[in-house]
């Protein structure tokens, strides 16, 4: 069973939730897992007048987990992209090890 997602920010343009392991960003053909873009929209977080809008503005591989945005509207997904290719956001990973690097 999968952890849910908690949504850590949200107003009527962005939508900003913690993603725990093993969701996948966007559905996949591939593979019968969770996906988080469904999940969002299911539960009535996106945009518009069905509050069913979403666009993720990037992705996290399934088995990691991180900070998602997902844009509400295709204008601050606009914006929100203009920034990230101006790259005047700073991106910063983390590794967690379970053993010791041999």
């Amino acid at each position: 069973r999968l952890l849910r997602p908690t949504v850590l920010f949200t107003n009527n343009h962005l939508l900003v939730i913690n993603k725990p392991p093993g969701w996948s960003s966007m559905p996949t053909k591939s593979e019968p897992v969770k996906c988080l873009l469904q999940y969002l929209t299911s539960k009535g977080l996106g945009g518009g007048s069905k509050k069913t809008f979403l666009i993720p503005l990037h992705r996290i591989d399934q088995p990691c987990s991180g900070i998602m945005f997902f844009a509400k509207t295709s204008k601050a997904a606009s914006r929100v992209t203009k920034i990230w290719k101006r790259r005047l956001v700073e991106k910063c990973y983390y590794c967690v090890l379970e053993n010791s690097i041999q």
